[in-house]
């Protein structure tokens, strides 16, 4: 297993900078992350596209996934906008594009669901054309909260493009996480890594909170999970690189390198 890290986590700085500090600190891969107000769908120009192509091959570092969440963003850009992030994926030469869903509203949660398959119908279809994998990400308190409601999104869209980004930290809160990494091995193409404050939905590093990381690692060898292992932090903009830091020594030594 590869160790990646998202650039939510040094959104205040230029992106050559923030690639830079990921390459140094030895990491093998990096998730770009479509928020980054330069990235952005729906601003980003196509001279920009390739210069970011330029940029990670002249640092040798590789591209474990893009993502695009749009927390909060209305329906009416949203879906444009992740159309546009899986032709980015594909621009950018990465075959995995992390995504989630809206925020779930319980008196309108059936309202909601259909209007999600729509949505997600449009996006496979695109993700089938441009060869790209979409990685839902299972969030609490989203519309995909937990591990029963991407298998019911599976089920009722039958898309070979619909997989799964396994975020440790929401799977551990919302449901058993060993045996679900088991259960979804073979919808797992992407995972999140980092740790909690028990079942508190708060990202630390690995190693600073209470979860069991080393059985985690163990599972996902046992599912014979080869992708990438993505540090997940994001309130981190006082020090990134510090965090950052921390965070490849401690996954460094539960993967045993």
């Amino acid at each position: 297993m590869k160790i990646g890290f998202r650039t939510a986590g040094f959104r205040e700085w230029s992106l050559p900078d923030a690639l830079g500090a990921i390459k140094r600190l030895g990491y093998d891969g990096v998730e770009l992350c479509l928020e980054n107000h330069d990235l952005r769908p729906d601003v980003i120009a196509p001279a920009r596209a390739k210069e970011v192509v330029a940029l990670l091959a002249d640092l040798e570092l590789e591209l474990a996934s893009v993502s695009y969440h749009a927390d909060g963003e209305a329906l009416e850009t949203r879906v444009p906008n992740t159309l546009r992030a899986i032709e980015l994926a594909s621009e950018f030469g990465a075959s995995i594009l992390v995504l989630n869903s809206r925020k779930a509203e319980p008196d309108r949660r059936d309202e909601q669901w259909q209007c999600q398959l729509d949505r997600f119908r449009k996006l496979c279809d695109k993700a089938c054309e441009f060869e790209v994998d979409l990685a839902v990400e299972p969030e609490p308190g989203l519309l995909v909260d937990c591990m029963a409601d991407f298998a019911r999104l599976k089920r009722e869209l039958r898309s070979c493009r619909l997989m799964l980004n396994l975020d440790i930290g929401h799977c551990h809160i919302t449901d058993d996480l060993i045996p679900c990494i088991h259960t979804f091995a073979a919808d797992i193409v992407h995972i999140h890594f980092e740790d909690l404050p028990g079942k508190e939905h708060k990202h630390l590093v690995p190693g600073e909170g209470d979860m069991d990381l080393g059985a985690v690692v163990e599972a996902f060898r046992e599912a014979r999970y080869d992708g990438y292992v993505t540090i997940d932090l994001f309130n981190i903009t006082e020090d990134p690189e510090g965090y950052a830091r921390r965070a490849i020594e401690a996954t460094r030594k539960l993967l045993g390198g």
